[in-house]
């Protein structure tokens, strides 16, 4: 049991608590639940390895095919696929401006996988990290595409049907 003892110092008593003198207290495993205890090194399905192979996918993750990502990363790589295919039904014949527009799929795609991390965090600090880095990605995905739009010219963007979006809300909540 540690002791306790009362000192005083610069004229006031203060209490001193002395673990050294008592028997030791059980150390804290220092690894996580994610952790090899033997190596130390991160296993699968860990926030952190996740978030690295998102930073490594990064360039054309839009295009990557689902059946060999990660199974966190196939419904953002999904998502981006057609993305990708209706920005370049978009530009027709400006085959100059496919590049931009795969740099807006993957952009779009980087925004939903982050902030999917960040809302599965539980550490404050972490959280705010990646939800910071998801709004870079979503700034870069507007800048990117607003310049894709502008240097397109005609391009219109097609707008949200809000009856098909309720009802697909109303389909998902039965």
């Amino acid at each position: 049991m540690p002791k306790v003892a009362i000192e005083l110092s610069h004229g006031r008593h203060r209490v001193d608590l002395r673990l050294d003198e008592g028997p030791t207290l059980p150390a804290a495993e220092p690894s996580g639940p994610n952790q090899d205890p033997a190596t130390g090194r991160w296993l699968r399905g860990n926030r952190a390895v996740r978030l690295r192979q998102l930073r490594r996918r990064e360039r054309g993750i839009a295009t990557m095919n689902p059946a060999t990502s990660p199974t966190w990363l196939r419904p953002f790589i999904q998502q981006g696929a057609p993305y990708v295919a209706a920005l370049l039904a978009m530009l027709g014949e400006r085959v100059e401006l496919h590049p931009l527009a795969s740099d807006v799929a993957d952009s779009h795609v980087m925004y939903l996988g982050l902030r999917t991390l960040a809302l599965g965090c539980e550490i404050p600090k972490e959280r705010t990290a990646l939800l910071t880095e998801s709004r870079g990605w979503l700034r870069e995905h507007r800048t990117s595409l607003a310049t894709l739009a502008a240097l397109a010219g005609g391009m219109t963007l097609p707008t949200p049907d809000p009856h098909q979006a309720l009802a697909r809300a109303l389909e998902g909540a039965r």
